[in-house]
């Protein structure tokens, strides 16, 4: 079964909005990471239009300049509704797993904060998530199920399917996997390029009203995932998934795996 999960036969839903960081972003506006300014400048415009929600999927764990860090706290306060990602990882390869938050400024800012973390199957392609994860416990929503709008509260039947056994408190736990119906390959959702959002040559109200991504999406995107409706061609970008992962939540289309005993 999970090899044929492919796409879904309807439409993306018209709510979701990416905000790309593209190749043409970054040859107008310069190499990534921008500074926190130009970021501020963009997380502005966004806000400017009246989305619904916005989903910044960039890592803000550390602080920047003294006079960035402002703009970008000062930037993000003023949305109605941020959503940042938390990192559960190492700092130093094979250390503790920590979770890794927005610097603190920002993180008080935030209005929610969840995972982005996927679940690769055996042959390396990414067909679903986990709907919580976190250290010690699995606290954290994904990004796609909190941007959706629905209960963020473990659901009983989740909460039998969490591992009961961890060995320790600073082991990330994981529950509740979930395979997608991916909305189709890479470009499926609405896009505009953030160089066209900074610089207002977008229509006033193409984010109004909307859920908006941010993230990049350019080739050389460093979360590009390989996922069953692009993996010949090209892997997906991380904040394409998510927004996947939000349009199969609010559509139906999560889909419970099989239990061994059932077939």
């Amino acid at each position: 079964m999970s090899m044929q999960i492919r796409s879904t036969d309807s439409n993306p839903d018209k709510r979701i909005l990416l905000v790309g960081i593209d190749s043409r972003s970054l040859s107008r506006v310069g190499r990534w990471p921008w500074s926190r300014e130009t970021q501020a400048e963009l997380l502005a415009a966004i806000q400017a239009q009246k989305p619904e929600s916005v989903f910044v999927d960039v890592v803000y764990t550390d602080g920047g300049s003294p006079a960035g860090d402002a703009a970008l706290v000062s930037a993000a306060a003023k949305i109605d509704q941020l959503v940042l990602p938390v990192v559960i990882d190492a700092v130093t390869p094979g250390g503790t797993l920590l979770e890794q938050l927005p610097f603190p400024d920002l993180l008080d800012v935030a209005d929610h904060l969840g995972h982005v973390h996927v679940a690769p199957d055996g042959d390396g392609i990414v067909r679903g998530s986990y709907r919580y994860e976190g250290i010690g416990e699995p606290h954290w929503p994904h990004i796609g199920w909190l941007l959706s709008g629905l209960p963020e509260t473990v659901e009983e039947r989740s909460r039998a399917e969490c591992t009961q056994d961890a060995q320790s408190s600073i082991a990330n736990e994981r529950c509740a996997y979930r395979r997608i119906w991916f909305a189709g390959p890479p470009g499926s959702f609405q896009h505009v390029s953030a160089h066209e959002v900074l610089t207002g040559a977008v229509d006033a109200k193409v984010l109004q009203g909307r859920i908006v991504l941010v993230g990049r999406t350019d080739l050389g995107a460093p979360d590009a995932i390989p996922v069953p409706v692009s993996a010949e061609i090209r892997p997906m970008a991380g904040v394409e998934y998510n927004a996947n992962v939000l349009n199969a939540v609010v559509q139906g289309g999560v889909l419970a795996p099989v239990p061994p005993w059932a077939i």
